[in-house]
């Protein structure tokens, strides 16, 4: 079971994703605008259209938690506190939508006419929506930065209705990754203790779904920091032989031969021809990396040549296997 809010600015597209995701991926949609309960608890009951707002979006979480064999699409949501009650379930993922002025104003004007003052009537109006001013009981510049995904309606429909798909909405991993997808998230999180200012990379190594080793590109223990003008070379000193040392290469000395026996590397950037030696030798089954820019023809060639698989796995859902070697 899957939840999925969408906001954005104002006539920007929501409501043909909405559709679109309704016919094609069998959401069943929730116009928070008018939703089938109001009549039995009307907007004249609250104090505010803000707290209405609010309301109707605990009201719906509570009917969606009563019956969790569909998928469920809400939307819009125009305020930060509705966004709030809905992330109460971890299996809630928002999407943020956006589009040039001049699409939207021409949008807005083929639903609702046009408005008073033409674009200037409009700018006021989406104004307005995006910055709650004067009160206004929205602020979707707020619930649109805070989304987990944003996407571009630039007017191609072909092109906008491909970035739905892509989204993999449905794909479980959105609520719970998989073994790959936390630990490369795993690198990330250890590339961030790097102190190289050349690179930020991280390295992990895994076997049996537990961690064996971490480690983060950087100067040798004992050794100044690279942030720290330690290495001249990654500070542009001089062209002196880089100090330091590759994050693989240091998940590998900590976690000794004995251990990395079968094990899977994960990586932020795939590895030099240096590192790939070393891992061949370490005896690692599989190599995993999450920066698709960081491809290398010289260690894809020779990593393959010895069947270990490459896999390009984003922290984020998306993977994918670069070579023919089955994962075994």
């Amino acid at each position: 079971m899957a939840i999925v809010g969408i906001t954005g600015t104002l006539s920007s597209g929501k409501e043909i994703a909405a559709k679109y995701l309704q016919v094609n991926q069998g959401f069943h949609i929730i116009n928070l605008e008018n939703p089938s309960w109001e009549e039995t608890n009307p907007r004249s009951n609250y104090e505010s259209e803000e707290s209405c707002r609010i309301a109707i979006a605990n009201q719906t979480l509570k009917t969606i938690m009563n019956d969790l064999t569909q998928h469920y699409l809400v939307y819009p949501l125009t305020l930060p506190e509705e966004l709030t009650v809905f992330r109460k379930r971890a299996y809630f993922i928002c999407i943020g939508i956006d589009a040039p002025l001049a699409m939207r104003y021409a949008n807005y004007c083929k639903k609702h006419g046009k408005p008073k003052n033409l674009l200037q009537g409009f700018t006021y109006i989406d104004d307005h929506t995006k910055y709650g001013l004067n009160g206004y009981p929205c602020r979707v510049i707020e619930t649109l930065l805070s989304a987990e995904r944003i996407i571009q309606n630039k007017g191609n429909e072909e092109e906008f209705y491909s970035q739905l798909r892509l989204l993999d909405l449905l794909n479980p991993e959105h609520s719970r990754p998989s073994w790959d997808t936390y630990f490369i998230r795993l690198a990330e999180m250890a590339a961030s203790r790097s102190s190289c200012v050349s690179s930020k990379q991280g390295a992990i190594i895994a076997k049996d779904k537990k961690v064996i080793s971490t480690g983060y590109n950087g100067t040798p223990a004992k050794l100044t920091n690279c942030n720290e003008y330690g290495c001249n070379f990654c500070n542009g000193i001089d062209d002196s032989e880089c100090l330091c040392i590759h994050s693989e290469i240091n998940a590998l000395i900590e976690a000794g031969r004995n251990r990395t026996t079968g094990s899977d590397l994960y990586t932020t950037h795939m590895p030099c021809i240096s590192c790939a030696k070393s891992i061949l030798q370490s005896d690692i089954k599989r190599v995993i990396y999450s920066r698709e820019e960081s491809f290398r023809e010289d260690t894809f060639n020779f990593l393959t040549s010895a069947n270990i698989p490459l896999i390009l796995q984003t922290s984020a859902v998306a993977s994918k296997v670069i070579n023919n070697i089955e994962d075994s």
